[in-house]
C-alpha cells in the first residue's frame, strides 16, 4: 500500500531543486547543475517541471588561499543562466531528476567578440533517488541515496569566463531529513563527484533548515562546503603551461563555504515560486562570488 506523504514534501523537494540550480563557482570550477538531493519524494506517479534564472556577479578570486582583485581591479566576472529542472517520483522510494541549462558569461577583460563564443548549453545532470528510509513510516529521519550523471556543455572550457571545466563524469551522495513537528526541517547531504578532463574530485556537503510558516510560505537558510584533490593552484607551480593554448584553469583544486537564504511561495497545488541568495564566503581557486535568482514551478500528476 502506498504512504502518504507530509503534505509539504513535495513542495519542499521542488524548493530543494530551485536552489540546486545555483552553480557557483562559474569560471573556474563550477558546481555542475544539480548538487542538492533530497530525502523528501513527492507522491508515486507525481512531480514537477521549473524554471530558474541565476546571475552570478564576482570583482574577487581567491589565487590559492589569497582573495584578490580580478584582473588587478575595476574587473567584474558574471554569469546568467537559465535552468529547466525535472523531477518525477516512480513509486514510494525511486525518484528521478534531470536539469538542463543555458547559459551567458561575460568578463570586463574581453571583447564582445571574444566573450561571445564563451555562451552556450550549461553542464547537465541526471539522477536517481533511491529512499532507504522514510520518516511518514518511521520514528528514524528520511534516509537516501543519490546517484547523478553529468554531462558537459557545450561551450569552451578552460577560460576565466568559460561556463564550465568541460568535463563528463558522475556523482553520488547519502542524504538525511527530518521534519521536527509540522513546521521546522533539515536536511543534510555528503557527496563526491568524479569527472574525467583532468579534473579533481570534488567532495561536498549540504545543509539546509527549513520553517514553514504557514500553507503558503517557506523560508530557509543554508550553508555549503565543496572540497577537491588533488589539483593546482591559480598562478601557482605548473598552472602556467608553456602553450598558453590550453590553460589550466579546470585542474585547479577549488575549495570553497558558502552560505544563503531562500523564500517559497506556493500559489496554488500546482503553482509555485522561489527566490533565492548565495555568497562566497570563503574558498581557493574560485570567484568570491555572489548570487540571486529565482523560479516557477508547476507540479503535475496527482489531483
Amino acid at each position: 500500500m502506498a504512504r502518504t506523504p507530509h503534505p509539504w514534501f513535495t513542495v519542499v523537494r521542488q524548493w530543494r531543486a530551485a536552489l540546486g540550480a545555483v552553480a557557483l563557482g562559474s569560471a573556474f570550477a563550477p558546481a555542475p547543475a544539480l548538487a542538492d538531493g533530497s530525502p523528501w519524494l513527492a507522491a508515486p506517479g507525481t512531480g514537477y517541471a521549473s524554471v530558474s534564472f541565476v546571475q552570478q556577479t564576482a570583482e574577487d578570486l581567491f589565487a590559492g588561499e589569497r582573495r584578490i582583485a580580478i584582473d588587478g581591479g575595476g574587473k567584474e566576472l558574471s554569469q546568467g543562466t537559465v535552468w529547466l529542472l525535472g523531477n518525477y517520483a516512480l513509486s514510494d522510494n525511486f525518484g528521478v531528476d534531470a536539469q538542463l541549462g543555458f547559459a551567458m558569461g561575460d568578463f570586463d577583460g574581453m571583447t564582445t567578440a571574444d566573450t561571445s563564443s564563451f555562451n552556450g548549453r550549461a553542464d547537465a545532470n541526471f539522477g536517481v533517488t533511491w529512499r532507504l528510509v522514510d520518516e511518514v513510516a518511521s520514528s528514524m529521519p528520511s534516509l537516501a541515496v543519490r546517484v547523478g550523471a553529468i554531462v558537459a556543455g557545450d561551450y569552451e572550457p578552460g577560460h576565466i569566463n568559460s561556463l564550465g571545466d568541460g568535463g563528463d563524469g558522475t556523482e553520488a551522495s547519502l542524504i538525511v531529513g527530518k521534519f521536527l513537528g509540522d513546521r521546522f526541517g533539515f536536511s543534510l547531504e555528503a557527496g563526491v563527484r568524479d569527472r574525467n578532463s583532468g579534473i579533481p574530485t570534488n567532495y561536498f556537503g549540504n545543509l539546509a533548515a527549513i520553517l514553514l510558516v504557514n500553507d503558503k510560505l517557506a523560508l530557509g537558510a543554508d550553508y555549503k562546503v565543496v572540497r577537491s584533490e588533488p589539483g593546482l593552484d591559480i598562478g601557482g607551480p605548473g598552472f602556467w603551461p608553456p602553450d598558453l593554448s590550453s590553460p589550466r584553469f579546470p585542474m585547479v583544486r577549488e575549495e570553497r563555504t558558502l552560505y544563503g537564504g531562500r523564500m517559497f511561495y506556493s500559489f496554488s497545488q500546482k503553482m509555485s515560486m522561489g527566490l533565492f541568495y548565495l555568497v562566497v564566503d570563503d574558498g581557493r581557486n574560485t570567484p568570491a562570488s555572489s548570487a540571486f535568482g529565482g523560479s516557477l514551478s508547476y507540479s503535475f500528476g496527482g489531483p
